[in-house]
């Protein structure tokens, strides 16, 4: 067949080729590559003088991942806590995979396939967590993991929620009720002003959000203080003028993610364990305006943020945003009942309509965002 003939084996049977449809994704560019597996390890070729060796006792995991809501992707992470994120075309990489169980070398217990792998390793990371053997952050990670997010996409990032709605009182207490964000409402949602006047408009289209929660201005928003996201976001929105563009208060950023008409973003996970993101990191911008209770310090910022994250009241309503980004509200008539309804083509229902432009979508969705895969 067609894919055969591009995944060869030598006659020794240690290599694998994929000669083309092959590119490495990160943050910042998308390189082609050529792929081979040899006895010892996995070597990306970029050119005659660039490549990159992974050798299988580092790998941890490889894994069969979703890319514009398609099965196009491989992503190998590391006992080093690196992943990395290789896409093809879609019939090449189910193929690959195929031919990868085929060798001795390869420990065939890192790969995980994109059915039945998956959901028994996601029914047991789910069971893990309801006996409290893992934490809210583990699980959700998880979770982004499994619907193909990925630390090295910026159009496909983790989504982590507002958790916290006080970000001006000087202590905060962890029992009260009243500190934490709603859970089961989406962003969009947290203010019944805006919600009003959002379903008013709604009449007149399907849908409530124009904006999707993660999108990679989101992100570079969140990170500009560091590379490649302060390259990234004036490579999209030009030289920054003031601070006003830029994400300098985490109270205010709420403020704009509960009552803005245009801003629905949730977090991301640095949020919950990287306080380097908070400070100025030799870039013409000051620190980020943190809540008094964090004490002006962000590590202080990050431990009291997780505290409230693996909380008791955060572990007893979590389970109903999780139900709003990846489960049974996120389309639908449930959805409609929750108010979290968005722009049909963050949606992989989309790919449905034989009549779009699917570059067009893709284009699109690597721009503006999109739904995970529930």
């Amino acid at each position: 067949s067609a894919i055969d003939t591009d995944i060869n084996t030598n006659n020794d049977g240690n290599n694998v080729i994929i000669p083309k449809h092959c590119k490495l994704i990160t943050i910042d560019k998308k390189e082609n590559a050529i792929i081979k597996f040899k006895k010892s390890s996995i070597k990306l070729k970029f050119d005659a003088y660039n490549h990159k060796i992974i050798k299988y006792d580092d790998i941890q995991l490889i894994k069969y991942s979703i890319s514009y809501h398609k099965y196009s992707t491989i992503e190998i992470f590391t006992k080093t806590r690196k992943s990395y994120l290789i896409r093809f075309d879609g019939i090449y990489t189910e193929a690959l995979l195929n031919k990868i169980q085929e060798f001795s070398f390869i420990d065939l217990t890192k790969i995980q396939l994109k059915d039945s792998d998956s959901s028994n390793k996601l029914l047991q990371i789910q069971n893990d967590w309801i006996n409290g053997d893992i934490s809210n952050f583990e699980y959700l990670m998880n979770l982004n993991t499994f619907s193909g997010r990925s630390f090295n996409d910026i159009s496909n990032y983790p989504i982590f929620p507002w958790i916290i709605n006080d970000f001006w009182s000087q202590t905060l207490d962890f029992n009260e009720e009243f500190i934490y964000r709603n859970l089961s409402l989406p962003v969009g949602a947290l203010t019944e002003k805006r919600l009003s006047k959002l379903l008013a408009k709604q009449r007149t289209k399907s849908y409530l959000y124009d904006s999707c929660y993660s999108n990679p201005f989101s992100v570079c928003y969140y990170l500009v203080r560091l590379e490649p996201f302060t390259s990234k976001f004036i490579e999209k929105n030009g030289l920054i003028s003031d601070d006003s563009e830029i994400f300098t208060s985490v109270g205010d950023s709420y403020i704009k993610a509960s009552t803005n008409f245009s801003v629905f973003r949730e977090l991301i996970p640095e949020f919950f364990f990287f306080p380097e993101f908070l400070i100025n990191n030799n870039t013409d911008f000051n620190n980020v305006v943190l809540p008094p209770w964090a004490n002006n310090s962000p590590f202080e910022f990050i431990y009291m943020h997780r505290k409230a994250l693996e909380s008791h009241y955060v572990s007893s309503h979590i389970n109903e945003w999780i139900d709003l980004i990846w489960g049974n509200k996120q389309n639908g008539e449930k959805a409609i009942e929750a108010n979290n309804v968005f722009s049909p083509e963050f949606y992989d229902s989309i790919y449905d309509d034989q009549s779009i432009d699917l570059n067009e979508i893709e284009y699109l969705q690597s721009n503006t965002g999109k739904i995970p895969t529930k």
